[in-house]
């Protein structure tokens, strides 16, 4: 009778302690997914805030009568993270072909300079969407895998989804052209 209570007490400890560790991982989990979407916020907000510097100026570069003027009222569409930064691509993708297709932009130094500092947010963005995927990948192998699906059905935790990533390594190569 004592063996028998001792190893219920034993299997009651144990199942205590895989279910703090497996606690502990959710939350870990969650706490990384929480901290890269306010980077992925903040970095979006700093790149909407350059596009409207620059699609003005290419504007006004090329005296188009409209480039970019969805830019304006981007805050009337209530965009999540995601569908803000596909929108955004759209729209960067738009500036590189302005810039490929124009050389007199790269003559405006104002023009030049707001295109770079886009690059180089780009740079970061795509960093910090890589350290939110590869977070989502180990969050969606907890949800889904055993034990750790019973916690994640007991504590409501859902598959998350990613952010699509494009690099710009085709527009990197025809700069490197350009430069020669």
């Amino acid at each position: 009778m004592l063996y028998i209570l001792l190893a219920v007490v034993v299997f009651i400890i144990f199942m205590v302690i895989i279910a703090n560790i497996y606690y502990m991982k959710f939350q870990f989990s969650v706490s990384k997914i929480k901290y890269s979407e306010k980077e992925m916020d903040t970095l979006l907000q700093k790149k909407l805030e350059l596009m409207k510097e620059v699609a003005p100026q290419i504007k006004k570069e090329l005296k188009l009568e409209k480039f970019l003027d969805s830019l304006k009222t981007i805050e009337e569409k209530n965009f999540n993270n995601m569908e803000l930064n596909d929108f955004l691509a759209l729209k960067y993708k738009k500036i590189l072909q302005k810039m490929e297709q124009n050389e007199k932009l790269y003559k405006s130094e104002e023009i030049v300079s707001l295109v770079n500092a886009l690059a180089d947010h780009e740079v970061e963005l795509y960093a910090t969407i890589k350290f939110y995927n590869d977070t989502i990948v180990s969050y969606n192998q907890l949800v889904i895998s055993f034990p750790s699906s019973i916690f994640a059905l007991f504590f409501r935790y859902r598959k998350k989804g990613f952010y699509k990533q494009e690099k710009h390594e085709s527009f990197e190569i025809l700069k490197e052209e350009k430069n020669k």
